[in-house]
């Protein structure tokens, strides 16, 4: 396994979003190769305190290296059906003296339609320590605004699909502009995937989502690129 880093930029701060490959005999292997075989074969658990404890350990280096940063880790289906979950968060957070509000842990929306009542259980119990609890790429799966109203959402993401038309389709604007509106009734706050360009941020910026993310800001790379760029602007 090795692990990366991209970055989306809330005004005046960064969040690290931590990324894991497999490096298989010089081939790199995405999560949606071998996120399901770790699933199914029950080595998920292991595959994602690794995870949580290597993005938290990046996370202190930076914090050293005088960045004002937080992390943020995507969490399958499977760790949420893990009772355990909030208690290794919690010693993990404690191990490394940072508090909830230093990660924010990511969600798809596959966690609001599966087993609901258990999700929802683990997230309070995560919420409760500080946690941001994210939902991943909204937009693209078939969540009920009733389940998502039900959970502790703080942050949703706009998948990148809606985003990369902005500015070209009318449509995917006011899909956006609706999407904001909505998560802030909520209350949640918005995050825009797959900002590329000045344009699409300007155009992301004047429909009132307040974060973004993607290549504009950052593309994956391991830490020691992060801590060298770091050194290089101080």
């Amino acid at each position: 396994m090795c692990r990366c880093h991209a970055v989306h930029n809330v005004p005046g701060h960064y969040i690290y979003e931590a990324l894991v490959r497999w490096n298989r005999e010089g081939r790199v292997c995405t999560p949606n190769e071998f996120i399901p075989i770790a699933e199914s074969t029950g080595l998920i658990k292991e595959i994602g305190e690794w995870v949580l404890r290597s993005a938290l350990s990046d996370l202190v280096t930076l914090r050293a290296h005088g960045q004002d940063v937080t992390m943020s880790v995507n969490v399958s289906p499977m760790q949420l059906r893990d009772d355990s979950l909030p208690t290794i968060v919690a010693a993990l957070l404690n191990e490394y003296g940072l508090s909830g509000a230093d990660l924010a842990l990511e969600i798809t929306e596959s966690v609001l339609i599966d087993d609901l009542g258990t999700a929802k259980s683990l997230l309070d119990r995560l919420a409760a320590l500080g946690v941001l609890i994210v939902l991943d790429d909204f937009g693209i799966g078939y969540s009920s605004l009733n389940r998502l109203r039900a959970m502790p959402i703080a942050l949703l993401k706009i998948d990148k699909s809606f985003v990369h038309e902005i500015g070209r389709s009318e449509s995917d604007t006011r899909l956006i502009r609706a999407i904001v509106a909505m998560a802030s009734a909520l209350p949640v706050n918005t995050v825009a995937e797959g900002v590329e360009t000045e344009k699409q941020a300007s155009i992301i910026e004047s429909l009132e989502c307040r974060f973004a993310q993607g290549f504009l800001f950052g593309r994956p790379a391991p830490i020691a690129h992060w801590l060298l760029e770091s050194a290089q602007q101080r």
